[in-house]
């Protein structure tokens, strides 16, 4: 008989023990990276998350001896399958032991609830939606993850695997080298070329009218990636919250728009990888405050750039490669040598393309993972 108990999470006690549940998973682990935890509780209240508008999550964790040995979430995403005319639930925010027994009575929890729902297969992980932490880590284990982007345990692969899942989908993250961009005559010579053709002008985010930009940002997103595997529009809400999180660490010679006529047509999103300073604040915002994270940024050696997208009707103009090398020379002139770009799917061959023309180097991988129930 086994000694282990599956638990729904049902009250704010057994949320905080269910958010605490990796810090002692990983605490030997130098390259985690500690969430703040009053801002990651944030994405299990449904008055505080925009997931919630469409759709539904349940914790589920394993305990051996009142002690936790494992957790996931079972996830039903109603705006996914009304787009991607799928009939599928996800699981996300796995951990657990190196125990294969665990694992299964995580998985078979996750398909049991979803498949309550009338679902039809599992996957994931995404944590709650592909807007967020997705995948586990296959390749890079020896690095921390930069800002937003998952880390996981390197025994995570063979336990969904053995767990009967199969690969659905791989995703990406180059390693950018900002010299290798910037300081390349022939692609200066190619940006000034694309510049000069189609009449763009690029700008810099307007920090005054912060709201109003957030929201041009989302829209060239949903438009961007709107046909991509796995999209899920950013709400409006969800826009508002990412506003606020985002406007105290925003470089804006990092966040540019491509404009023609004086119509944004184009944008990339770069950041500060803040889990260099987030490490060491070990989830814990108090003492430290938002106000840190800002001062402390001269310290930071990496960036991350999340987004860059080009509105269907004006691709093929060779505008992603210029917001690119703009980007690469904006950020060598604050002495950031490298950068991360990330995630792209492997069969994004257009953005893959590119990133390989720019000199990126795939230093990361991450599997998403699928089965029938």
């Amino acid at each position: 008989m086994s000694s282990y108990t599956v638990i729904q999470v049902t009250t704010s006690k057994l949320l905080n023990a269910f958010i605490d549940f990796p810090y002692q998973l990983y605490k030997e682990d130098s390259n985690w990276v500690p969430p703040i935890k009053s801002v990651y509780k944030d994405l299990f209240v449904p008055t505080k998350n925009p997931f919630f508008k469409k759709g539904d999550m349940q914790l589920f964790m394993v305990v051996e001896k009142d002690k936790i040995i494992g957790r996931v979430a079972a996830i039903d995403n109603t705006e996914h399958n009304e787009l991607h005319k799928e009939n599928i639930g996800f699981f996300g925010f796995f951990e657990c032991i190196d125990n294969q027994e665990v694992a299964d009575l995580l998985f078979e929890k996750a398909a049991e609830w979803v498949k309550e729902k009338g679902r039809c297969a599992l996957r994931g992980p995404v944590s709650p939606s592909t807007n967020h932490e997705s995948g586990f880590l296959v390749e890079g284990f020896d690095d921390t993850p930069r800002l937003m982007m998952p880390y996981s345990k390197v025994y995570y692969p063979d336990l969904v695997r053995q767990s009967d899942f199969v690969k659905v989908k791989q995703l990406w993250a180059y390693k950018i080298a900002s010299k290798d961009v910037a300081n390349t005559p022939k692609i200066e010579r190619v940006a000034r070329l694309i510049k000069s053709k189609n009449k763009v002008q690029l700008r810099e985010i307007n920090m005054k009218k912060f709201q109003e930009e957030i929201h041009t940002i989302v829209d060239i997103y949903n438009r961007c990636w709107s046909d991509n595997w796995g999209f899920v529009p950013i709400s409006k809400e969800a826009a508002v919250l990412m506003a606020k999180s985002m406007k105290p660490i925003v470089e804006k010679s990092l966040i540019l728009f491509a404009e023609i006529n004086d119509k944004p047509v184009g944008m990339i999103v770069t950041l500060y990888d803040y889990n260099e300073i987030l490490k060491k604040m070990k989830g814990r915002l108090f003492p430290f405050g938002i106000f840190h994270l800002f001062n402390a940024r001269k310290k930071i050696t990496w960036l991350r750039m999340m987004l860059i997208g080009v509105i269907p009707e004006y691709r093929g103009k060779g505008l992603d490669a210029l917001l690119y090398y703009q980007s690469s020379v904006n950020a060598l002139k604050l002495k950031k040598e490298y950068c991360e770009g990330s995630w792209t799917l492997e069969d994004n061959d257009a953005i893959n393309k590119l990133a390989s023309m720019m000199g990126g180097q795939i230093y990361k991988r991450y599997n998403l993972y699928e089965k029938a129930i």
